[in-house]
């Protein structure tokens, strides 16, 4: 297999964290791999809220509430 290939067969930690007040609104703690993580959005505003893994921080994303 090609050295690429192998770099997306790792099974590495995460979490989801969310990025403006660096997990107080939501965190999953460090997961491990293929584990998964809900958030409870009823009691989050309206709009966009921006997380990131803390482990990885260029690997990030958003939750859109509406």
């Amino acid at each position: 297999s090609s050295a690429a290939s192998d770099v997306y067969k790792r099974q590495v930690m995460h979490t989801v964290t969310s990025s403006v007040d660096f997990g107080q609104t939501f965190d999953s703690g460090v997961m491990d791999p293929g584990n998964t993580f809900q958030v409870d959005t009823s009691n989050l505003a309206l709009g966009s809220h921006e997380y990131m893994c803390v482990v990885h921080p260029w690997m990030i994303g958003s939750i859109n509430v509406g």
